[in-house]
C-alpha cells in the first residue's frame, strides 16, 4: 500500500479529536446522573478537599479510591456543584486516553515482535485512537460523571503501560531507570483510581513477551515479577475488604459460580456493543444465569472459549490479535469473573478493554483495504484515508445521538424505562425525577410500577409516601410510610424515624376529626 504519511495522519488525528468535541458538546451542561450526587454533593471527601491528609496507604485499594476522588475534590473546591467543569474534567481525561491510545497502538505496530511498515504502523495507530475516542459505547465512561474513576484509571494505567516500553526500548540508557519508576508511579495512581489496575502487571508481563522478546530472561523481568508480587497482595486486600451488598461474596440473590456464568453472558454483550452499538441502555435488566447448560449462557462461554482458543493458536501468525483478545479479557477480568457485583453489567466496564478490540479491527481494515487496493494500487492512500473518515463520521453522529439520553435526569430515566420496562429501579428513579420536576401523580404511577415489580424495592415505599402526601391522600401515605418504617435496613434509620413521625402525625389528624385521605390544614 502506498504511503500514509505523519501529515494526513496528524490531520485525521486532529479531526478525531474535533469531532469528539462534538459528539460530546450536548453533555458538557448535562445534569448529574444515577449515583452522583452520591459520589460528588454526599462525599466528605469530595467536599472537604483536607480530608485527603492522613489517608492511610490502603485506602489506594479499598473503596475510597483516593486518587480519582481528590480530582472531585478539586472540582468542587474551585466550582462546587456546577456541572460543567466536571463534563470537561471528563472530557479531557478522555482525549487524553485517547492520545496515549494512539502512542500505544503505535508503539506496538512498531515493536520488534511485528515491525509493521510505517504506514501499516500509522494507520492502525490512527484508527484505533479515532474509534477509541468516538465510539458510543465509551459514552458512559465519559457523559456519567461518576466514571471519571474509569477513565483515569484507564489513563494512568496506559501511561504505566507505555513508560515500561520506553524503559525496555532504552535498555542501556541510565534514562530507563527514569521510566520504569515513572511506570511504577503510574500503575500506583491507576490502582488509586480504581481497583481494576491490579491486573496491570500481568498485562505488562505479557506485553514484554509478546512484543520485545520471545525468551524473556528472568533477570529482566524481576522488577515487574516484583510489582506483580505487591498487585496481587493488593488484590487479596481488595477481595478482602468486599463485604458490601454491592460487591463482594456477601452479595445477596446469587452465588459466584452464577455470577460468573452470567458473566460469559454480559461479556458477549460488550463484544456485540463494540460491533453493533445499539440498545444502549445505563441501567440493563439483565437475568441472571442460574445455570450453565441455559442455552444463551452455553453458547456465549463456548463463543468466549473460542475466542480464547484464537488467542492462543495465533501467537504465532497473528501475534497482535493474540495479545489483544487476552487484554480484553484481562482488563474485565475483575468485574467480569467470580467476584459478585450487584450489576451483572456496565458499558463503563469495557472502556479500557475495547482498545483490544479496536486495534484489532484496525488491523483487518487495513489489510482488507491492502487487498482492495491491489488493483489500483494508486488510489490506495486515498481509500484508507476515506476509510477512516466515513467511520469517524459515522462514529460521532452516534455517539452525539446516544449522548441525547444524558442531557436530563429525565431523559435518561426515560430512556432506561423504554428499554429496562420489568425492572424496579429505572421506575423508581424515573418517578424521582417526576418529583423533582413538580409532577407528583407521574411520579406515583412510576413508584407503583416499581413496587409491583420488586416489593423489595424500600425506597420506592418511602417515595411514594412523599409523593402521596403532596397530594392529599395521608391514609395511603401513612400505609407505605409504615411499610417504609418497619422494612427498611439500618442505613436508613433517619428516615424511619420521619416516618414514624409522619404516621403519628396523620392518625393524630384522623383523631381530630379530619376524613381519612384528605389534606390537613
Amino acid at each position: 500500500m502506498t504511503s500514509f504519511g505523519r501529515t494526513p495522519v496528524a490531520i485525521l488525528l486532529g479531526i478525531a479529536l474535533i469531532l469528539s468535541v462534538l459528539a460530546y458538546s450536548n453533555t458538557f451542561t448535562g445534569e448529574f446522573q444515577f449515583d452522583d450526587d452520591g459520589t460528588v454533593a454526599e462525599s466528605p471527601y469530595v467536599t472537604d478537599i483536607g480530608s485527603f491528609k492522613g489517608l492511610p496507604l490502603k485506602s489506594l485499594v479499598d473503596g475510597i479510591r483516593p486518587v480519582a476522588t481528590f480530582t472531585f475534590a478539586v472540582n468542587y473546591y474551585f466550582w462546587g456543584l456546577d456541572v460543567l467543569p466536571y463534563h470537561v474534567t471528563n472530557f479531557a481525561v478522555h482525549a487524553v486516553c485517547g492520545l496515549l491510545v494512539f502512542y500505544l497502538a503505535l508503539l506496538t505496530a512498531r515493536s520488534p515482535g511485528l515491525l509493521y511498515d510505517e504506514s501499516r504502523a500509522r494507520f492502525i495507530a490512527l484508527l484505533t485512537s479515532a474509534i477509541f475516542l468516538l465510539h458510543p459505547v465509551q459514552t458512559e465512561s465519559v457523559s456519567y460523571v461518576s466514571q471519571r474513576y474509569e477513565s483515569i484509571a484507564s489513563l494512568f494505567y496506559l501511561a504505566s503501560l507505555i513508560a515500561f516500553i520506553k524503559g525496555r526500548q532504552a535498555a542501556g540508557s541510565p534514562g530507563r531507570y527514569v521510566l520504569y519508576a515513572l511506570s511504577i508511579a503510574s500503575g500506583i495512581l491507576a490502582l488509586g483510581s480504581k481497583q481494576f489496575a491490579v491486573t496491570l502487571p500481568l498485562v505488562i508481563i505479557l506485553y514484554d513477551f509478546y512484543f520485545l522478546n520471545d525468551r524473556p530472561s528472568f533477570k529482566r523481568m524481576a522488577g515487574p515479577l516484583v510489582f506483580l508480587a505487591l498487585a496481587a497482595a493488593a488484590g487479596l486486600i481488595i477481595v478482602g475488604g468486599l463485604k458490601g451488598t454491592d460487591a463482594g461474596f456477601s452479595v445477596q440473590g446469587f452465588t459466584p459460580w452464577e455470577y460468573l456464568l452470567t458473566q460469559f453472558r454480559a461479556i458477549a454483550t460488550y463484544i456485540r456493543l463494540l460491533f453493533l452499538p445499539a440498545w444502549q441502555n445505563l441501567d440493563y435488566d439483565f437475568r441472571i444465569s442460574r445455570g450453565f447448560f441455559e442455552i444463551d449462557t452455553l453458547l456465549s462461554f463456548l463463543f468466549l472459549l473460542s475466542l480464547f482458543a484464537a488467542a492462543i493458536f495465533l501467537f504465532r501468525k497473528r501475534r497482535a490479535v493474540s495479545f489483544f483478545i487476552l487484554w480484553f479479557f484481562i482488563v474485565l477480568a475483575p468485574t467480569s469473573s467470580i467476584i459478585p457485583i450487584i450489576d451483572p453489567i456496565f458499558e463503563h466496564r469495557v472502556y479500557l478493554a475495547s482498545v483490544g478490540f479496536f486495534f484489532i479491527f484496525s488491523d483487518a481494515l487495513w489489510a482488507g483495504l491492502t487487498w482492495a487496493g491491489h488493483a489500483r494500487p494508486a488510489r490506495n492512500g486515498t481509500l484508507a484515508i476515506s476509510g477512516a473518515l466515513v467511520l469517524m463520521l459515522l462514529l460521532s453522529g452516534l455517539t452525539y445521538e446516544r449522548n441525547k439520553a444524558w442531557g436530563t435526569k429525565l431523559s435518561m430515566w426515560q430512556d432506561v424505562v423504554e428499554k429496562s420496562p420489568m425492572k424496579s429501579r429505572p421506575h423508581n428513579n424515573l418517578g424521582n425525577c417526576y418529583m423533582l420536576l413538580g409532577r407528583p401523580i407521574e411520579a406515583i404511577e412510576e413508584y407503583k410500577l416499581a413496587i409491583a415489580l420488586d416489593p423489595g424495592n424500600i425506597e420506592a415505599y418511602y417515595n411514594i409516601s412523599l409523593n402521596l402526601e403532596k397530594t392529599g391522600r395521608l391514609d395511603q401515605a401513612a400505609h407505605y410510610y409504615e411499610i417504609f418504617a418497619e422494612n427498611a435496613p439500618p442505613r436508613y434509620e433517619k428516615q424511619k424515624e420521619f416516618a414514624r413521625k409522619k404516621v403519628e402525625r396523620f392518625r393524630e389528624l384522623e383523631r381530630l376529626g379530619f376524613a381519612a385521605g384528605k389534606a390537613a390544614p
